[in-house]
């Protein structure tokens, strides 16, 4: 990996969240049309149409913040931050949580019945399995990402081995949404490495950055079929795994972070200070690699 240049201005200015940019809205449709084959079958006059008659509104108009958008996202926020499909590591930008915005219709009229749609996927090295649905064949990629779990290395099998759970219907901690695991469209793994952001707040109510998490050639795994991995929001959750295939579309993904969050304001702090407030900063921060084009590696 080239190394990462990186230049800051700071201020005391209030942080935006960090929003990149996504295609022309009847081109970013397709994430989803292509996606859900047999599910979703068409978009017209602002609405995408499922297959069996459904209509769900892409775009409502309104101007959200992020916190606005987690709480009432149409499909079109949904896609709002593109999802990076290269390593990060550290403090990643504020409010920077691709998938994190779900539109609540969208799931209900997916996923309608995954209660009685579950199948059961072993997981290597856990002697236990992961309930999922097989609507839109999560079950069947999640049985894809354990067998290629199966071919790494061994420290690795051992790394994400204890797993958590699947199908789960609860709420999101902390909020009146319903979990995707609800929808039996999330699995939790590697336990014993896990970090969540509530369990590592700063008294200022902000998480400390990320330590370790999730092996990358299992992500990558997770990745290639269809989940995104919780380690790469702001408010990170590194034993969680959403099957989000329209975020991974070669239309709404990114590559190379830059491209992800081009500029951004993130809250930097002293190792020492960490747990004093008055150490941290709110800066803009501009970064590029050398090779800023090529998907060689992270840069946060």
């Amino acid at each position: 990996m080239r190394p990462v240049k990186l230049i800051a201005a700071c201020s005391m200015l209030v942080s935006l969240s960090a929003q990149a940019q996504t295609p022309p809205r009847p081109e970013a449709t397709r994430c989803f049309l292509e996606s859900y084959p047999g599910i979703l079958c068409g978009f017209e006059d602002n609405e995408l149409r499922f297959c069996d008659g459904a209509r769900l509104l892409w775009d409502d108009g309104a101007t959200k913040t992020h916190a606005r958008m987690l709480e009432s996202a149409d499909l079109e926020d949904t896609l709002s931050q593109a999802y990076p499909t290269v390593p990060l590591s550290g403090v990643l930008p504020l409010d920077f949580e691709p998938g994190r915005i779900r539109n609540q219709a969208f799931l209900e009229t997916v996923y309608r019945g995954s209660e009685l749609a579950l199948k059961a996927i072993a997981w290597p090295g856990s002697g236990r399995k992961l309930r999922v649905t097989t609507i839109a064949g999560v079950a069947d990629e999640l049985a894809k990402v354990a067998q290629g779990v199966t071919r790494l290395p061994a420290s690795i099998r051992r790394a994400v081995a204890k797993i958590g759970g699947g199908y789960h219907p609860r709420v999101i901690a902390g909020t009146t949404r319903k979990s995707p695991h609800s929808y039996g469209i999330a699995v939790d793994v590697a336990m014993e490495r896990a970090e969540y952001w509530r369990w590592r707040l700063l008294p200022t109510g902000l998480p400390r950055p990320m330590k370790g998490g999730v092996p990358p050639q299992v992500v990558e795994l997770f990745e290639q079929h269809g989940f995104i991995w919780g380690g790469k929001w702001y408010r990170y959750d590194t034993m969680h795994f959403e099957y989000r295939p329209e975020l991974l579309h070669p239309m709404c993904r990114c590559g190379p972070p830059d491209s992800c969050y081009p500029s951004f304001t993130q809250t930097f702090m002293t190792a020492e200070n960490e747990n004093d407030p008055g150490a941290q900063r709110v800066c803009l921060v501009k970064a590029w690699s050398e090779a800023s084009r090529v998907a060689d590696g992270g840069i946060f």
